[in-house]
């Protein structure tokens, strides 16, 4: 008895220092809590309780347990999970399964938490994503297919998913850009593409409609992409006009295109020819004569052509050109006719000086020598030095400074000498007429060469050959816009020695022997 009253006294005694002491909070792992003196706690722990709260842990097959904080590791080994396990994607088709707190661990390393799904921008770029975020990317313009661009007809546009193509579709979107088509009363309205020729055969134009006029009267609405199949027809744009031009001929014309074609020199009334007092010509339109005979101008040229003669040279040479034999002039026998011009009375000028001359104190010849070859510095310069006696060179503007014609040093020391007067062969020597040039082309031709000349020389280029005597009336047209004297190689009965724009020219070559040569200086200079 007294054994046991002094245990109980002990265990009083532990107990009210227990309850003295600070307290901790314990667990176990069923949940439960206690509150149990700091020095019990070790007690406790060994029967099963711990200071930590037990931790649910999971299977992959989805059993649960808790167990206590110091276990966690161990259960781990065993293939428990911390957190409840999530399946995991690689984008190579791999998968894992992992705790769901270790997600985001996971996802840094490139693994998903859906099925990865490859998205595309409109601009061509792709990106690997998880599927259980498809929309999260969608809503900043990112695709699961190939994006497509779709078309409203109210004119609208937008990229949608190329599997979203039919569904686009039927709420009346196109895969193409709706074309815009016209009524003849104005309207017009956006159809589909393949729609476009069911609507033609219901009297719709694929483009703005426009009346076209055939040359006998007639009328007819044709769409505006077809204009030029319908003029390849005969038909106009505009009520036909009938054009005139210098050398008798007469075409049809759209009425719209009437100013560009007076510029190429057509007219609007069979043309007249008119002269000047100072002996220029020109052809106007039938119904601008009276107007030009007030201003002085005439239907007659005043008649001293018997008292010039203009010879044209194109080479001076001993071996002739194996092409073009006799536009070679053999050396001696251009001396012997130099020799001719020397001897008589009459007076040797360039071509600028024209207009000037005296025809009813004197008689004139002019020398002219075209396309520029080396030889006329070689070979032509020295003589007229020799025998005092002027000449004019036509010389073509791109073969000035090439093998085999004159550079531009030669050109200006002759030019400077006051024997030679440099003038426009045109820039590349094509046939003007035959090329069927536009005002572009022949403004290059007559107008450039022009320019580059006067660079060269210094001086007025106011002369003109054309090459092969090649021109037209439109042609002529600009030609008089640059220059005051247009020569060709025409014989010189061809043309009326009176008009400074048409000038013709005695060809002399190889075969002109000494005595045609003195019978055309005579006809035309001995009067």
């Amino acid at each position: 008895m007294k054994k046991f009253i002094l245990i109980l006294t002990a265990l009083l005694t532990l107990s009210v220092t227990a309850a003295a002491a600070k307290t901790v909070t314990i667990y176990s792992v069923d949940g439960s809590t206690r509150e149990v003196a700091e020095g019990l706690v070790a007690m406790y722990c060994n029967s099963g309780w711990s200071t930590e709260p037990p931790v649910a842990m999971f299977t992959v097959d989805g059993r649960t347990t808790r167990v206590r904080a110091d276990e966690v590791e161990e259960y781990k080994k065993v293939g428990w999970f911390v957190g409840a396990p999530i399946t995991m994607y690689s984008a190579d088709g791999r998968t894992i399964t992992v705790s769901s707190d270790e997600v985001g661990v996971y996802e840094n390393l490139g693994w998903f938490t859906g099925t990865p799904v490859t998205m595309y921008s409109a601009d061509g770029r792709t990106i690997t994503v998880s599927s259980d975020k498809i929309w999260d990317y969608r809503k900043i313009d990112w695709f699961p297919a190939p994006p497509v661009v779709m078309f409203s007809l109210d004119g609208r546009s937008m990229y949608v998913s190329g599997d979203e193509i039919d569904l686009y579709k039927s709420v009346g979107w196109l895969t193409e850009k709706p074309v815009e088509i016209f009524a003849a009363d104005g309207r017009s309205m956006m159809v589909p593409q393949d729609q476009v020729e069911t609507y033609k055969g219901l009297g719709w134009y694929s483009a703005k409609p426009v009346t076209m006029y055939s040359a006998d009267g007639r009328t007819c609405v044709v769409s505006g992409d077809e204009i030029d199949l319908y003029k390849n027809l005969g038909w106009y744009t505009a009520p036909t006009v009938t054009l005139y031009s210098a050398d008798g001929r007469s075409m049809l014309f759209s009425g719209d295109e009437v100013e560009k074609y007076k510029a190429l020199g057509w007219f609007r009334q069979p043309p007249v020819r008119l002269y000047s007092s100072n002996s220029r010509s020109i052809y106007v339109s039938g119904d601008e004569v009276d107007a030009y005979l007030a201003d002085n101008w005439s239907y007659n040229p005043p008649k001293y052509h018997n008292k010039m003669a203009v010879f044209v040279y194109h080479s001076v040479r001993r071996d002739p050109f194996p092409t073009s034999p006799d536009i070679c002039v053999q050396p001696e026998e251009f001396e012997k006719q130099l020799q001719l011009l020397a001897s008589g009375n009459s007076i040797g000028v360039f071509t600028s000086e024209f207009d000037s001359l005296n025809f009813n104190m004197n008689t004139y010849f002019a020398l002219t020598i075209d396309d520029g070859y080396d030889d006329n510095y070689t070979t032509v310069f020295p003589l007229l030095k020799k025998y005092g006696i002027k000449a004019t060179l036509f010389v073509v503007g791109e073969m000035i400074g090439k093998p085999g014609y004159l550079t531009p040093e030669q050109l200006k020391e002759m030019s400077d000498s006051g024997l030679v007067s440099i003038q426009s062969h045109t820039m590349t020597h094509e046939p003007l007429a035959e090329n069927l040039m536009e005002i572009e082309e022949a403004t290059y031709e007559l107008g450039v060469s022009k320019q580059l000349i006067e660079g060269i020389t210094g001086k007025t280029v106011d002369s003109l050959s054309y090459p092969n005597s090649s021109f037209d009336g439109a042609v002529a047209k600009v030609a008089e816009n640059y220059y005051k004297f247009v020569f060709s190689d025409a014989s010189y009965s061809a043309y009326d020695a009176d008009d400074w724009y048409h000038i013709g020219r005695i060809y002399v070559g190889r075969s002109t022997t000494y005595e045609l040569f003195r019978q055309y200086y005579e006809t035309h200079c001995l009067v």
